[in-house]
């Protein structure tokens, strides 16, 4: 699949795995977040929200559950 559409775009794009591991990130993304392959999607977020939203997003994306907050 050819990806660098995606370095075109102004949104930020970021791809992770179910180990929350980037496995893609676009060029916008690794500008305003500086991540890249491989670090952990939970660094971009605040201290306080880590495992909270990442517990839900996971629930919602193994359909285990709905968001909650």
């Amino acid at each position: 699949m050819n990806v660098e559409i995606f370095d075109l775009l102004e949104s930020c794009i970021i791809v992770f795995g179910l180990d929350g591991l980037i496995v893609y990130s676009n060029k916008n993304a690794r500008a305003y977040f500086d991540v890249k392959l491989e670090d952990d999607i939970r660094n971009i977020l605040q201290p306080d929200d880590r495992a909270v939203f990442f517990d839900n997003l996971m629930d919602i994306l193994n359909k285990e559950g709905l968001y909650k907050n």
